[in-house]
C-alpha cells in the first residue's frame, strides 16, 4: 500500500485530535480560570498535538508516493487542508526551506519513478 494514504488519515485523525483537546483547553479556561492546571495541561497536549502535526506533514511533504492515485490524494489533500482554511509547516517560506517547495520535489520525483517502472515493465 501507498504510505501516502496512511499519512493523510494519521494527519486527519491529529487534526481531530487537536479540535478535542482544544476545546478541552477552552473549557478549562472557563471552569478552572486560564491559570489552571486544569488549562495548562491542555495546553501542552495541544502543543504536543500540534508537534505530531507538524512532523506528519513534512513526512507527507517528503515521502514520495509510489502510486499516482497517491500522487492525486497528497496534492487533494494539500488544498483540502487549505481550502478549510488550514496551513503547512514554514508556508511562508520560500524556496528549499518551505513545505510546498518540498511537497512539489517529492511529488515530482515520485512522478519520475512511477514513469521509469512504467518504460521498464
Amino acid at each position: 500500500m501507498d504510505l501516502a494514504f496512511a499519512l493523510i488519515a494519521a494527519h486527519r485523525a491529529a487534526e481531530v485530535a487537536l479540535c478535542e483537546v482544544v476545546d478541552t483547553q477552552g473549557e478549562a479556561e472557563v471552569k478552572y480560570g486560564i491559570r489552571s492546571d486544569e488549562a495548562w495541561e491542555a495546553r501542552d497536549r495541544s502543543g504536543a498535538i500540534c508537534g505530531e502535526l507538524n512532523a506528519i506533514a513534512w513526512k507527507l511533504a517528503n515521502t514520495p508516493t509510489t502510486t499516482l492515485a497517491g500522487i492525486a490524494a497528497v496534492l487533494r489533500f494539500a488544498n483540502e487542508v487549505e481550502d478549510a482554511g488550514g496551513d503547512w509547516p514554514d508556508t511562508d517560506t520560500t524556496g528549499a526551506e518551505g513545505w510546498h517547495y518540498q511537497h512539489r520535489a517529492t511529488m515530482a520525483a515520485a512522478l519520475e519513478a512511477i514513469a521509469r517502472q512504467e518504460v521498464q515493465s
